[in-house]
């Protein structure tokens, strides 16, 4: 349960080694807790890629909620835009809806110095079927 603190650590990371740069993965939720942070990363230059899962869910906490049966708790929102709110701030950005568009952001992203971030639209219709393969 480390939500927000992907993007935090990274810039962090990135900010120690610079030439080396650092990657951040997150969920979208992870990355509303601290999206503030973008715009640090922005102002300082970090050399940071930024790739957040954005299924517009908190959905291992949703899956969660569906196995006991409780009522919908306002766990999933409108996709936010990670892309233009992170170019909004001077990032390079990227959105993927599909595999393809994936390998070819992350592959101008790796070409890429300075803060990048990649949208992955992701459909979380899979979670409960992986969850289920990993914990048995």
């Amino acid at each position: 349960a480390s939500m927000g603190f992907a993007v935090p650590a990274a810039i962090a990371a990135a900010l120690h080694d610079p030439a080396r740069g650092a990657l951040a993965m997150t969920g979208d939720g992870g990355l509303l807790m601290c999206l503030g942070e973008l715009k640090t990363a922005a102002a300082l230059g970090a050399n940071l890629t930024v790739i957040v899962f954005n299924d517009a869910a908190l959905s291992l906490i949703d899956i969660k909620r569906q196995q006991r049966q409780m009522p919908d708790l306002g766990l999933s929102w409108p996709a936010p835009d990670f892309a233009a709110i992170a170019g909004g701030f001077g990032f390079e950005t990227w959105t993927a809806r599909s595999e393809r568009e994936m390998r070819q952001a992350c592959s101008a992203a790796a070409r890429s110095v300075g803060p990048r971030l990649i949208d992955a639209r992701i459909d979380p219709a899979g979670y409960p079927d992986q969850l289920r393969s990993l914990r048995g």
